[in-house]
């Protein structure tokens, strides 16, 4: 039935889906078209690019014809983007942004078909919003469906909406440092809430122009807590619609019936599917990581046959019963396929698998993903047979082998008798320590026998309010560490600021308090048997700033648990003012290389450090200031950098 009749049919209610084009959100929203079929009085139409309708069909069984109608968007297609690259799945991760800028054009394509169907509700995806305005211009009401992780939504509204510094109810969810510093590395970090401007991100402009209510994949039996949480915090009712399991055919269970039979002989949850989804490519040094784990854990290991990885390759096989040897030597493919590739997905994955092939060598050892260093893996005689191979042509007699001392072990004997070994004793007189040091972001109550090294930054005791004492830094992390009352005398002699010193023997305790100095989740108790030793230097030791962009400060309003470090030119030095009971400040203007001015405020002995620039302004030219671990003061709507 096309989408013109069912238009006239005005005592049908019809809906248009729109999911982003990765196969795992359509496949979502296609799970929720099915479920919405079941109503009789509901006309579906789900609407993506066509080489996502050529998947679709593929899962839409006939039972659904007069339900629900698959409608064809059309992209802008450029040269660099041809169409059957209108789907994340199989994308090169370079054209993503492509990908994303033609679908965010498809907008007057898109009005044409709400005039066509003329929809009584739009329910679209995560980043839609120039479908939201075709809606909109139509009185047609749109509601967000969001088919990822509940929870994952419900934290990133809460560091969007509530007041920065305020922490997420749920401790369970949270990134770890790691995890962080993997997904830059990726290049797929997203930056703390407080950093994005939330009223022009197009995720939570999608959220806030949801009419009424926001629909979620889940069941309140798994996630009850973050939907009402969520619910809560954007002001809409959030409706969750079920799993949304797919149905399995017929074929599919019988394409996979001996994986399900290997499955039967399995002990319940000894099994852990792992998939990387069609967007995620992984590197030579990812597949080495995964394989040597997998060999370690010495547990079963079911790898993805060479058919299922590259399908439109074997569709085009005449010999689907061959040996994975035979396709290893094969010179000439046009024999034992059909036609060669032709462009397109076929050419892509042909060249995949030319490339993953290309440098296997199969043994007749047992199969493994690394070598144990066991002489069936390997052997000397083996190598030197290779080398022979690869090198030496007819006539030549075979490389010679003489038993030989190797070069590393002459190293060995160099290095030993210039006692440079990293033996312990060694180890320890290059102020290296004898267990690996942990580093301070990594410090944890429940770690034993912690050892750190660190510089001290600054140092003064703490005032009546119970602000923090000394933080420390070390390779840009920072944290503080609290001397007890009677711990103070052994230490006080100790502690110089800018030294470097080895710490063991210390408590770690939760970083609370009514005013904590640091974001760090975890502070640094000296005892009286702390050792501290002073060491020389560490190379990886420095400040770690984190300088603030002065335009930053009229943007966010800061907490006072919070500090900063600017950077900036002086432009201005008033004079010393009375203040208080004996006090005096000073106020300073600084100014950062985009021209915004910030106002600082200095008290007593910080006032005093601007009389030398003052009384010799002319011969010193611009000066250059760092402030670090300030805090941000705010008197009605005007505020300034506050040192005392």
């Amino acid at each position: 039935m096309d989408s013109a009749n069912k238009s006239n049919n005005n005592d049908r209610y019809r809906i248009i889906l729109l999911p982003w084009l990765a196969y795992s959100h359509i496949s979502r929203f296609l799970a929720f078209a099915k479920g919405l079929a079941k109503h009789s009085y509901l006309d579906i139409y789900l609407c993506s690019s066509q080489i996502n309708l050529q998947i679709i069909k593929k899962n839409l069984p006939d039972k659904y014809s007069k339900s629900i109608t698959l409608v064809e968007l059309n992209l802008p297609s450029t040269t660099s983007l041809p169409l059957h690259y209108h789907t994340t799945k199989g994308l090169p991760p370079h054209l993503l942004k492509t990908l994303t800028a033609d679908y965010a054009k498809s907008g007057p394509d898109f009005e044409v078909i709400i005039q066509s169907i003329r929809p009584h509700l739009l329910i679209y995806d995560f980043s839609q919003l120039w479908a939201i305005d075709a809606a909109t211009s139509m009185n047609v009401p749109s509601v967000m469906f969001l088919s990822g992780c509940v929870s994952l939504y419900s934290m990133a509204a809460h560091f969007a909406i509530r007041p920065s510094g305020e922490k997420y109810p749920f401790p369970e969810m949270y990134f770890k440092d790691h995890e962080i510093a993997h997904m830059k590395a990726i290049g797929k970090y997203i930056p703390p809430m407080e950093e994005i401007d939330t009223t022009s991100h197009p995720f939570f402009e999608c959220m806030n122009r949801s009419r009424d209510i926001i629909l979620v994949k889940s069941t309140r039996e798994l996630a009850g807590k973050y939907i009402d949480y969520m619910s809560e915090i954007v002001g809409k009712k959030v409706l969750p619609v079920g799993p949304l399991v797919e149905e399995n055919s017929k074929e599919d269970v019988n394409e996979h019936v001996e994986l399900f039979q290997w499955l039967d002989n399995k002990q319940d949850s000894s099994v852990v599917f792992v998939s990387f989804g069609s967007e995620y490519f992984l590197s030579e040094n990812d597949i080495e990581d995964i394989a040597y784990g997998l060999e370690l854990s010495q547990l079963a290991f079911l790898d993805s046959p060479l058919k299922v990885l590259f399908p439109r390759v074997y569709a085009l096989d005449r010999n689907k019963q061959c040996a994975v040897a035979q396709r290893l030597n094969c010179s000439d493919w046009s024999v034992d396929f059909r036609r060669m590739p032709r462009g397109g997905a076929e050419e892509s994955q042909f060249t995949a698998l030319l490339e993953a092939i290309r440098d296997v060598r199969l043994s007749d050892a047992s199969d493994g993903w690394i070598w144990g260093l066991d002489h069936s893996g390997f052997s000397v005689a083996s190598a030197r047979k290779y080398i022979d191979e690869q090198v030496l042509t007819g006539g030549y007699t075979s490389t010679r082998w003489p038993r030989c001392v190797p070069i590393k072990v002459n190293v060995f004997m160099w290095r030993l008798g210039l006692n440079k070994l990293p033996t312990l004793v060694n180890m320890d007189r290059f102020t290296m320590s004898q267990v690996p040091y942990t580093e301070l972001c990594d410090v944890d109550p429940m770690l034993d026998d912690i050892t750190v090294i660190a510089r001290c930054i600054s140092t003064w005791h703490s005032h009546a309010k119970g602000k923090p004492n000394e933080p420390w830094s070390l390779d840009g992390n920072r944290i503080q560490a609290t001397i007890k009352r009677d711990a103070m005398s052994k230490f006080a002699g100790l502690l110089e600021e800018g030294a470097c010193y080895r710490i063991r023997n210390f408590g770690v305790g939760e970083n609370g308090g009514k005013y904590p100095l640091l974001p760090h989740k975890y502070k640094i108790n000296f005892f009286k048997n702390t050792s501290l030793t002073r060491i020389n230097r560490f190379d990886t030791n420095h400040n770690g700033f984190k300088f603030k962009p002065f335009l930053r400060f009229s943007t966010r309003r800061w907490t006072e648990e919070e500090a900063v470090d600017v950077i900036g030119t002086i432009v201005s030095i008033g004079n010393p003012k009375p203040f208080g009971s004996g006090q005096k400040l000073r106020t300073v203007i600084l100014e950062d290389a985009e021209s915004q001015q910030l106002q600082c405020t200095f008290f007593d002995n910080w006032s005093d450090m601007f009389n030398d620039i003052t009384d010799n302004r002319e011969s010193i030219g611009h000066v250059v200031i760092v402030l670090q671990l300030a805090k941000v003061k705010y008197w009605n709507v005007i505020f300034a950098i506050v040192a005392k």
